[in-house]
């Protein structure tokens, strides 16, 4: 339980950072724009600007939202984290 570092692999000794440093700046940029797509494919769905068939309407409106909110959140928390991140540097 209690392994001594040395033994770890080296990608457990250190932990990956979120921030600037280790991971390029692309993968921040495509980060947000994925939860981005998201958010717009949800609301493309609630708001009914995708074609659906009538008998789904209602449900695949109430999945837009919950897909929109949850894409959201994502964002929301990608961000926070990168600033929590930043702020610990």
């Amino acid at each position: 339980m209690g392994e001594h570092p040395d033994r770890l692999p080296p990608s457990l000794r250190q932990p990956r950072r979120l921030g600037s440093g280790t991971q390029a700046r692309w993968w921040h940029g495509l980060n947000y724009t994925l939860r981005a797509l998201l958010i717009a494919v949800g609301l493309a769905l609630a708001l009914g600007f995708l074609p659906v068939p009538p008998h789904a309407q209602s449900t695949l409106q109430t999945f837009g939202v919950l897909l929109a909110l949850f894409g959201l959140y994502r964002l929301v928390s990608y961000h926070s984290a990168l600033r929590r991140h930043d702020a610990e540097e």
